[in-house]
């Protein structure tokens, strides 16, 4: 009740011998006698309404081999199991019934507790090394667990190492008390995960390391309304800052940007939601808790348009830079509760016939996004688009201020035959007229 650990709960917690009680008390009276003198008078009394009876657990050789790859035979069985308090009461058809003593009769209960036994009498380093034979396991990971596998993967694949940093906080990053804190600064579990991996940042700069590539997997907790549990979410969280790849003379360093981040963020939010979320850009740093920057932030909605993350700069009062330090980029989404199934892949033979490529430059007004573009031109191009990709941006000369040239390359083609340019050309003209309607995005002259 008062969560104190104590001597005598020490010893008795683990159980006490039932069959030894009367032993203890002769050698105690014996003991009294012997140092302090008198006489014993009666005899000793025995009140409890249950003897203990000791168990007997079939021990089968067969399963002792199934279990531990080799076989034992009953004389090694009895030669482990004898100096250790067991007993063999008989043995019949390859099966022996062992007598377990009390001091072992809270621990011993089972036969593989038996079996248990005998392997770590007989050694675990006897056993031979060579890998026998096995059933694997057929029942799946649970669907978290295979996406969070795939994001370490991702993400490692990227360059960055795995964290795994407390979730306890200061106050100003967490809206949870703890009830029993490991100490009086962090007395809040984390809203974030990110606020961590920025600790984590500064640890490095501390020793003198510039690039830092860190990402974490991690549980945030929100509070909810009164008399109700905190909302567990599981986050990603990663961190980027300093050169993009070591130094070599042979080309120019360059650092982390914001296309970095936004790269980096498409690649989680397609992973997670299977394609079914957008990277845009923010137009506010979301939390006035955030660490965000607000001219270079993105949030990421689902398919349902729910913010589920954040992405960009993080603001220079958030973390605690050297003046060598260069500008550090962030990300953090939210984790599905339901995790959507993975597509299923198709095997599609590699195409048989040429395709047709048009590269398209428009003037877009500086109020609509490229992803918006881009979206329409999907939209529009039908089963023959098989591509369309942005390869060049333009401001200068030529543009009128307030927009921008963004050029795309498209690529028709058709499965089963070789298309005509009649029929690019008219799916063109439908992009163009499209992108006219609805975007107010022209032809470049």
């Amino acid at each position: 009740a008062l969560n104190m650990s104590t001597d005598a709960s020490y010893r008795f917690e683990r159980g006490v011998d039932p069959d030894d009680m009367r032993d203890a008390i002769e050698r105690a009276v014996n003991l009294i006698l012997a140092t302090a003198g008198g006489a014993v008078e009666g005899s000793g009394l025995d009140v409890n309404p249950r003897p203990f009876s000791p168990s007997i657990i079939p021990l089968r050789l067969a399963r002792i081999e199934r279990v531990l790859g080799i076989a034992f035979d009953a004389a090694t069985v009895r030669r482990y199991l004898v100096p250790l308090g067991f007993s063999i009461e008989s043995e019949a058809a390859d099966v022996l019934q062992v007598r377990v003593p009390g001091f072992r009769s809270w621990d011993v209960t089972r036969e593989i507790d038996l079996i248990e036994e005998v392997a770590r009498t007989h050694g675990y380093d006897a056993f031979p090394a060579e890998l026998g034979p096995y059933r694997p396991n057929t029942v799946p990971d649970h669907p978290m667990f295979q996406l969070e596998d795939e994001l370490r993967r991702l993400l490692a694949a990227r360059g960055l190492y795995e964290a795994q940093t407390p979730a306890f906080v200061p106050e100003r990053e967490g809206d949870v008390r703890v009830a029993n804190p490991l100490n009086t600064l962090e007395p809040y579990v984390r809203r974030a995960v990110l606020p961590s991996l920025l600790r984590r940042v500064e640890y490095n700069w501390g020793r003198g390391a510039r690039d830092v590539r860190l990402f974490e997997i991690g549980t945030s907790f929100r509070k909810q309304g009164s008399g109700e549990p905190p909302r567990e979410e599981n986050h990603v969280a990663a961190v980027l800052t300093g050169r993009r790849e070591p130094t070599h003379w042979s080309v120019p360093e360059e650092v982390f940007s914001v296309w970095d981040v936004k790269a980096l963020a498409e690649d989680i939010s397609n992973r997670v939601y299977r394609g079914g979320a957008t990277v845009i850009p923010a137009q506010d740093a979301g939390d006035a808790a955030g660490p965000w920057d607000p001219s270079a932030c993105f949030v990421v909605r689902d398919a349902e348009g729910a913010e589920v993350g954040r992405a960009g700069r993080v603001r220079d009062d958030a973390v605690d830079a050297p003046v060598w330090a260069d500008d550090v980029w962030g990300v953090e989404l939210t984790l599905p509760a339901d995790v959507p199934s993975e597509p299923v892949r198709v095997f599609e033979r590699l195409p048989q016939h040429p395709a047709a490529e048009r590269d398209l430059a428009l003037l877009v007004p500086d109020g609509v996004p490229a992803a918006s573009v881009l979206e329409a031109i999907r939209a529009r191009g039908g089963e023959l688009l098989e591509q369309a990709a942005l390869f060049d941006h333009y401001r200068g000369e030529g543009v009128a201020t307030g927009q921008r040239s963004v050029a795309y390359r498209l690529r028709f083609r058709a499965p089963e035959r070789t298309l005509k340019d009649k029929e690019v050309d008219r799916a063109v003209e439908g992009i163009v007229g499209r992108l006219k309607e609805e975007l107010g995005v022209e032809l470049r002259g």
